[in-house]
């Protein structure tokens, strides 16, 4: 009995420590902490900037159009993207009615992620688009 306790304990501290590992990874991979990139959607209407201040700039093309938008993200383990008009960057009391798309996001490597639209302006609900990553300028 007591070696089947140590088994399951063992295993427990197993899982908890890979859960750890794959939350770190995919933290590090997240668009918001990886400074001085750009990513690009795999059509190249939509470019994201990220600078070394961590702020998210780009541009989306609708229909022709080149749209300008600030992106927020959320904190720590969300994976989540709020695209905003650019005109409500130093806006700090952002609201839902601001914001053109709400998109979560499932990170491949720290070169790619899978952008699934859940609220849109632009978008159908559920439409996945991947993103690669550019250094700046390359």
């Amino acid at each position: 009995m007591a070696k089947r306790a140590k088994t399951i304990g063992l295993t427990i501290v197993i899982i908890i420590i890979l859960n750890a590992c794959s939350y770190s990874a995919a933290y590090k991979w997240k668009i918001s902490s990886q400074l001085n990139t750009q990513w690009v959607s795999d059509d190249k209407t939509i470019t994201f900037n990220v600078n070394d201040n961590y702020l998210i700039t780009g541009t989306m093309e609708i229909n022709g159009e080149v749209i300008e938008v600030y992106v927020a993200t959320e904190p720590q383990a969300g994976n989540g993207l709020h695209i905003f008009p650019i005109n409500v960057i130093n806006n700090e009391r952002r609201s839902s009615e601001d914001e053109y798309e709400y998109w979560t996001c499932s990170y491949q490597s720290e070169k790619e992620f899978v952008a699934t639209v859940k609220e849109s302006s632009f978008y159908d609900v559920g439409e996945k688009i991947i993103f690669y990553r550019r250094t700046r300028g390359g």
